[in-house]
């Protein structure tokens, strides 16, 4: 799908090589992870907030972390309100992504919560005021799970529902979300969670679903158990498309297990990871698992 929309954009831009389909077309590449394409389209954008918003993507792509935030933050503080806001939730859950999975995260949750809370959605439209309220709460809850929230989780959840209904395929796994993080607190709460998170596993069409409740069941287990193991060990990457960016980083984070479960292949495999987490733009994780690596040899 979107090799076709960057083909088709490529003929509009010839005929009309207009600003909008310029920044377009960067974004497209720089979600199928073409860095040299994109640097050509950011090329020819006029300077401004826009331009370095997509050029601190591209850095951030490139590895160049540090400009990438200089960017952005320069970037965010000179967009128009509604462009603000979507840039700032863009930026909130890029940070919480960036991160090694079934680790004790550097990331300050607390802190993000409540910048997620200082995010004013009114000068929004309202379609994309809805979304923008949905995203900040499915980014809520996750936040409240890590730091042991049950209360806020549990009234973030219930908005959530509201928001999409108790009939959406989402529901199931935000449920599943919530159990695994309460079953650490006991090997009964873990087994029940775990069976109904296998059951799910086994059932669901969702690929990319099947693979996120894999890596959240390994996350929950201290010994996972064998066929978990198995699941994850026989999971098809082909399911996913790598031309997006969150496909690129759960295949990632694949690799990433099969290196923590497998010792004998953690080279190998946690090489790979790094590879692919520099691709999606997990910088931050690439570097703590780079350093880890290098505390292996």
């Amino acid at each position: 799908m979107r090799l076709a929309a960057a083909v088709v954009l490529d003929h509009a831009i010839e005929s009309n090589p207009d600003e909008a389909l310029f920044e377009l077309a960067a974004e497209i590449a720089l979600e199928r992870g073409e860095t040299k394409v994109a640097s050509g389209y950011v090329e020819s954008l006029s300077d401004g907030p826009r331009k370095d918003m997509v050029s601190s993507r591209l850095a951030r792509a490139e590895g160049e972390w540090e400009k990438a935030d200089e960017l952005e933050a320069s970037a965010i503080s000179r967009l128009e309100p509604g462009d603000r806001v979507r840039a700032e939730i863009s930026s909130l859950v890029r940070k919480y992504d960036d991160r090694i999975p079934g680790t004790e995260s550097k990331i300050p949750f607390e802190s993000m919560l409540s910048e997620a809370d200082s995010i004013s959605i009114s000068d929004l439209a309202a379609e994309d005021r809805e979304l923008a309220s949905l995203a900040l709460d499915m980014l809520r809850y996750s936040l409240s799970l890590d730091t042991d929230n049950m209360e806020e989780a549990s009234r973030t959840r219930d908005s959530i529902e509201a928001k999409i209904g108790s009939d959406d395929p989402r529901v199931p796994s935000l449920n599943l979300m919530s159990r695994l993080s309460a079953a650490t607190e006991g090997e009964a709460f873990l087994y029940e969670a775990l069976e109904d998170a296998r059951s799910h596993i086994e059932s669901t069409n969702d690929q990319f679903d099947r693979l996120r409740t894999i890596h959240m069941c390994l996350e929950a287990s201290t010994v996972p158990p064998d066929w978990l193991v198995e699941a994850h060990s026989e999971f098809d990457h082909g399911a996913l498309n790598e031309s997006m960016a969150h496909h690129r980083r759960a295949l990632a984070h694949w690799w990433y297990w099969r290196g923590t479960v497998n010792r004998d292949e953690r080279l190998s495999s946690w090489k790979e990871a790094i590879v692919r987490m520099r691709s999606s733009g997990s910088i931050n994780a690439a570097r703590e698992l780079t350093a880890r690596l290098g505390r292996e040899l």
